[in-house]
């Protein structure tokens, strides 16, 4: 089943795939056809979930209110729904199936999404731990570096594959600043979600059970 509307005149149609249905949403933003546009990333969400994509659907669901402000009932739902999903054995899923609706909101209003191309550093050995990352689509490789104790030596270990609804950033406890031990790159065109770490602070200050869902995860 194909979708069809007219952008700057011309009729672009496209399949009803998880993936095009969201370049789809995008392609509406883009030509500021909101509300066309927040139809789609809600259909987006519901594929995403009903084939247990978690995060992805989250983030679509999160571009679709930042067209158009959520009920709490709306808000609600989604978490209903997120709370039956296959997903929800997974860290991320008990995490964010956890959270309450002015928390899920709370947090959701942090996000930044991050578009990166294959072979991008995302971060490299001595960076500030300064953001908590979640991968919505894509891979990436980290390579983690030890400093042996007493020894002015460094040990590698073996390089691990990163994908969809992992996650990195050595960002707790708050009050104690890290810096990275690892190397991470792309493998392919990738998708992030970045939660900077002082706005995490905040409002973990006011929905204490955002941090101890941080902690569990960490």
């Amino acid at each position: 089943m194909s979708v069809l509307h007219k952008v700057n005149g011309s009729a672009v149609v496209y399949v009803r795939s998880r993936k095009k249905t969201k370049e789809y949403a995008d392609l509406l933003l883009k030509y500021k056809m909101h509300d066309a546009a927040a139809k789609a990333y809600n259909r987006t969400a519901i594929l995403f979930l009903n084939s247990g994509k978690m995060l992805p659907a989250i983030v679509a669901k999160i571009s679709q209110w930042h067209i158009e402000m959520p009920s709490d009932q709306n808000v609600k739902a989604f978490l209903t729904e997120l709370d039956s999903s296959q997903n929800k054995k997974l860290p991320i899923g008990h995490f964010f199936s956890k959270l309450t609706i002015h928390e899920l909101k709370a947090l959701c209003s942090l996000f930044e999404n991050v578009r990166l191309p294959a072979n991008q550093v995302v971060k490299e050995i001595g960076d500030p731990e300064d953001h908590l990352f979640f991968i919505v689509s894509g891979r990436l490789k980290d390579s983690i570096y030890l400093t042996l104790q007493n020894q002015r030596k460094v040990f590698r270990k073996p390089t691990l594959e990163l994908a969809e609804n992992d996650f990195f950033g050595d960002i707790y406890p708050f009050n104690k600043e890290q810096r990275s031990q690892s190397y991470i790159e792309t493998i392919e065109p990738t998708e992030l979600v970045r939660v900077p770490k002082e706005k995490l602070m905040r409002i973990c200050r006011k929905y204490p059970n955002i941090e101890l869902g941080i902690i569990d995860l960490l």
